[in-house]
């Protein structure tokens, strides 16, 4: 599983769009990202009703600009998402 994780957690660095601001996950399964400048939980509602995508707002972790996602899913999930979320960051720049 440590491998498997890891080659999610670098999928993730490797494509995401460079407008998506990361905070790396040092040991955890989770990033947080930033779309714009939005708040977390406008940027987690548009990304539902938008994108279909599920996150959670960064203000539950002191972090009210960025949204918090779990990798702890498939590659083919991901691989999904990263394409949604990717769209959604150029039309909200």
């Amino acid at each position: 599983m440590i491998a498997d994780f890891r080659a999610r957690r670098q999928f993730l660095l490797s494509s995401l769009s460079p407008r998506i601001d990361t905070v790396t996950p040092m040991g955890a399964f989770y990033f947080f990202l930033k779309f714009g400048a939005m708040s977390s939980e406008e940027c987690s509602r548009r990304l539902l009703e938008e994108k279909r995508i599920a996150v959670v707002p960064g203000k539950d972790f002191g972090a009210d600009a960025y949204v918090r996602i779990s990798f702890a899913t498939s590659m083919e999930t991901l691989r999904n998402a990263v394409e949604r979320m990717n769209e959604f960051a150029e039309e909200v720049a």
